[in-house]
């Protein structure tokens, strides 16, 4: 790795080290760099990872840092994916907190002063959750709507943190990397990284991982990220051939996490069940997907060997699904283990998304 540190950069400590991958996204860095020095609090330092971008992403950044010494370029001699990029940012961090913002996502100017705010409300937790603002776009870059997802605002220290965990998943909000702002000592102190084959959920990995740790927990209720998602053209739209595996780990770490933390009673297993059972739809609608190249004997061996997991069984079986009828009927079906009738709502969800991205992307998030 080749380093391109900024002539005059600080030497003293900021509080927040942003960290920004960036790979193709000639259209976006430039309001994002440009968001993050238009930030109401100034002790920040933003470090840019060249990924080897194929496109001229660097040059629009450092048009758009117009030379402050706050936003440091650091450039990797081979691709390392997203993983290797934050990874390279931890390693490079001079900040007390970090956190991993998308280079084609926005930020409203009071993001950093609102989480400055919350750390010193709290005595400098180990962690802070914020929240977001999730703008969907179609495959054309048209705006189709948005929705505001905030965590409840609180505090929370020793036996109480744990349990805050699953309201977290459920909402969210545990599973992104960037609506965390992260004390950078404690994740030095762990040594904690990215993984570099967890395609959808490396995020996650890296604050369960975390939160075994955590002592202190502080949520906010302002959603000053702004994430974009451009449907058709992001990971979770993509075809991932070990997609229900990945999200069964996902699971199993997360049941995990909460019985060792003491925090995994009756509603919390409930709760997962439901997350589980989403899970298993993805999975199933995705079993119809061309790629998959199943057939329907091998379709239906899948859905025998869900249905007979001991996690499906401890779980799923215990799900409920508390804000959305729809996942509640699909969680009566899926109760039932009749393979035949899971599959029938499994092609029934493939036609869907099949018809409309967008139809199927609002028939998910409830809307």
């Amino acid at each position: 790795m080749a380093a391109d540190t900024l002539a005059g950069t600080p030497a003293s400590t900021p509080l927040f080290t942003l960290v920004m991958p960036t790979y193709g996204v000639r259209d976006h860095i430039a309001s994002a760099v440009s968001d993050v020095l238009a930030q109401t609090c100034g002790d920040w330092e933003l470090i840019v990872v060249d990924d080897c971008t194929p496109d001229d992403s660097i040059e629009q950044a450092r048009a758009a840092a117009s030379g402050d010494p706050r936003v440091r370029f650091l450039t990797h001699e081979r691709n390392l994916g997203i993983s290797g990029a934050r990874n390279t940012g931890i390693e490079a961090a001079r900040g007390s907190y970090i956190f991993f913002p998308d280079p084609d996502d926005r930020f409203e100017p009071a993001m950093l002063e609102h989480i400055e705010e919350a750390l010193k409300r709290h005595g400098h937790p180990d962690v802070v959750v914020f929240g977001h603002m999730q703008r969907y776009f179609d495959e054309d870059g048209s705006f189709l709507y948005e929705n505001e997802m905030a965590p409840s605002p609180g505090f929370w220290t020793g036996e109480e943190l744990p349990h805050q965990l699953i309201g977290l998943e459920e909402g969210t909000h545990l599973g992104y990397a960037w609506n965390k702002a992260y004390r950078v000592e404690l994740v030095e102190r762990l040594g904690l990284r990215f993984e570099f084959d967890a395609p959808l959920i490396e995020d996650f990995l890296f604050a369960a991982a975390f939160f075994r740790h955590a002592r202190s927990l502080a949520c906010i209720g302002s959603a000053d990220y702004l994430y974009a998602k451009r449907l058709g053209k992001n990971l979770t739209n993509e075809f991932i051939p070990n997609y229900y595996e990945l999200h069964r780990r996902r699971i199993a770490v997360m049941r995990d996490l909460l019985d060792d933390r003491g925090a995994l009673d009756g509603k919390a297993r409930e709760t997962l069940g439901a997350l589980y059972a989403r899970y298993i739809l993805s999975a199933l609608e995705r079993t119809y997907a061309e790629q998959a190249h199943m057939d329907a004997g091998r379709r239906r061996a899948w859905c025998a060997s869900v249905f007979a997991d001991r996690l499906f069984e401890d779980l799923v079986m215990n799900g409920r699904a508390r804000n959305s009828r729809s996942l509640a009927v699909c969680l009566a079906v899926l109760k039932t283990r009749n393979v035949g009738a899971a599959l029938a709502l499994g092609k029934a969800i493939h036609a869907v998304r099949s018809r409309s991205t967008a139809l199927y992307s609002k028939a998910k998030s409830g809307r």
